[in-house]
């Protein structure tokens, strides 16, 4: 009877071993499962990481390549410049247009003798004009120094107004300096014309 007793224990804890290493054994492959799907979700979401860091650095290019174009070297070259216009009072202006640069010159130039209106490529130029209005004496002159590109996506026209200086022998005219000028590339209305007076000595 004894004998019978501990076969039957020696079943039993056979029983509850299996039993446990099943367990243990599904619980291994749950959580082999969930550590893989995990790690697939990882995959994914890395990924996404990679395209979204792709798409923000094509955006930063093209934003870049933007700016650079806009602040490309600017260049220009005289249209025409002298000291009879029917300009009397100071003025600037840039001229995008074949119609605004008409207006101008039909306002600036209306005796006889006009000088000549070339054509211009307004979809790659614009034209600057800078007018001095009436001067008292003669020996006057302006002409632009510079033209470049600001911070702010604007433009700044520096220039010179040349006045007689000390030994210079002026007549008594009345002139109206003017300059004209046309810009590569094109540039709009949101410019700054700075114009300094400096006076040419003539000993």
């Amino acid at each position: 009877m004894k004998t019978t007793t501990l076969i039957v224990a020696g079943v039993l804890v056979l029983l509850s071993c299996n039993n446990s290493t099943k367990e243990t054994t599904s619980s291994t492959g749950d959580t082999t499962v969930v550590k893989e799907i995990n790690n697939a979700s990882d995959i994914n979401k890395d990924v996404n990481n990679s395209n979204e860091v792709k798409d923000t650095s094509t955006a930063k290019d093209s934003k870049e390549t933007n700016d650079d174009s806009k602040m490309q070297p600017l260049t220009w070259k005289e249209f025409t410049s002298g000291n009879d216009c029917s300009i009397e009072k100071p003025m600037t202006v840039v001229i995008t247009s074949q119609q605004q640069l008409d207006a101008i010159w039909a306002k600036a130039f209306k005796g006889d003798s006009k000088p000549v209106k070339r054509a211009v490529d307004f979809s790659k130029s614009s034209v600057v004009a800078i007018f001095q209005g009436t001067v008292n004496t003669g020996g006057h002159s302006v002409v632009i120094t510079s033209i470049k590109n600001n911070e702010a996506g604007g433009y700044i026209v520096d220039a010179v107004h040349k006045l007689p200086g000390k030994g210079c022998m002026s007549s008594m005219a009345i002139e109206y300096p003017y300059y004209i000028a046309v810009v590569s590339p094109a540039i709009n209305e949101k410019t700054a014309f700075t114009i300094k007076k400096k006076e040419t000595a003539c000993e």
